[in-house]
């Protein structure tokens, strides 16, 4: 079994993944396109079936599909 853990960009609001709210970031359109990147690399490189995050529940056995989902929005 292998996760990812992604912490305070991302949360699982149960129905959808998305960012914390722009009130908690510096500059929301740069810092949303920074994770996105980063995301994307992480997905693309890491072979994992798990998603953690720091807010809402975990995603078990659909990390990377959901993961793949929220970058495409």
């Amino acid at each position: 079994l292998s996760a990812l853990a992604v912490a305070d960009a991302v949360v699982n609001n149960r129905l959808e993944l998305e960012f914390v709210p722009d009130r908690y970031m510096d500059d929301p359109p740069a810092e949303k396109r920074g994770i996105r990147e980063g995301l994307a690399r992480l997905v693309d490189e890491l072979d994992f079936s798990h998603l953690l995050l720091a807010h809402g529940p975990p995603i078990p056995d659909e990390g990377p599909g959901r993961l793949r989902r929220f970058l495409a929005t």
